[in-house]
């Protein structure tokens, strides 16, 4: 209970049944997606169990990641699903609403484009009294350009514009290659020329990346599935999330390099968010008789 290590049995848990271990990350995976599908289950509830406009607004959260999550989640709160849909034909109108809805068109602009945006947002602003947030609480520093929230917003526009019922594609959609190919977005044209409104950059590509397809699968569209099973009590939606899970790449950052160090080798997704939470619910907060390691390193340490 006093040890300074990075897991409590770090020194002990190469010792340990691999069979064991496994059975405890099976378990810890349950426990993650349960907890998540909790957290989405409330927000299934605030839209009176609309499927499709809360898929809406959790994947708007993950388009922003984690810097922009927040101000990407008021976005698409302020800008319901059912008003998209209104311009499922007209891209341009589409990211006219985002980017007005972000606060982005408040400017006075030299180049055609943010004009036209600018244009169509004043007329929809007033069709539908829209109100836009502030463009102030977007963080641009320290990302990257091709994370800048105004790429984001683009390629979010892109996507929503060729779906009008995006979480029943989601549920049609059966394999790993097949849901990173429904998650393929690009930025319009502007954005292969542009990070700002401010001043045209060099020619670049304005695609979303494999890796953050991988994220939005793992953090979003799995749990919102497991959380779809559980309230139809269909079984077969909770087994298609755990199984996009597994197909999805191990994720790499901090934690599981932890584990890696301690021979804890992973495959994929579904390992690693086991072990997320394991590391963070249990060895953090020092639950070792609750966990099925920690008891056969308790065991073998007795005997």
């Amino acid at each position: 209970m006093h040890t300074a290590s990075w897991i409590p049995c770090e020194k002990s848990i190469r010792q340990v049944n691999e069979i064991v271990i496994k059975n405890q990350l099976s378990r810890m995976l349950a426990e993650r997606l349960e907890e998540k599908a909790l957290k989405y289950e409330q927000r299934l509830l605030i839209n009176k169990n609309d499927w499709e406009e809360t898929c809406y607004q959790l994947i708007a959260r993950s388009f922003g990641t984690n810097v922009n999550a927040d101000p990407f989640e008021r976005v698409a709160q302020n800008l319901s699903f059912n008003t998209i849909r209104k311009h499922i034909n007209n891209p341009m109108q589409i990211e006219a609403l985002l980017f007005g809805q972000a606060g982005f068109l408040q400017s006075t602009f030299k180049e055609i484009y943010p004009h036209q945006l600018q244009s169509e947002y004043v007329y929809l602003q007033k069709k539908y009294q829209l109100e836009p947030i502030r463009k102030l609480e977007w963080k641009f520093l320290r990302l990257r350009p091709a994370n800048f929230p105004t790429i984001r917003l683009s390629q979010f526009a892109n996507f929503i514009s060729q779906h009008d019922r995006i979480f029943q594609k989601i549920l049609e959609t059966k394999t790993y290659k097949q849901l990173q190919k429904l998650f393929c977005a690009e930025a319009s044209a502007y954005w292969k020329e542009h990070y700002s409104f401010k001043k045209a950059s060099s020619v670049k590509s304005a695609a979303l990346g494999k890796n953050t397809i991988d994220l939005l699968l793992i953090n979003t569209v799995a749990p919102l599935i497991y959380l779809y099973g559980q309230k139809t009590g269909n079984q077969k939606h909770i087994v298609h999330a755990i199984d996009m899970l597994e197909n999805v790449a191990a994720e790499k950052n901090n934690i599981t390099k932890g584990w890696n160090n301690l021979g804890i080798k992973t495959k994929s997704a579904a390992e690693t968010q086991a072990l997320l939470y394991l590391k963070k619910e249990y060895c953090t907060q020092k639950r070792c008789l609750e966990c099925a390691v920690g008891n056969a390193v308790l065991q073998r340490n007795i005997l």
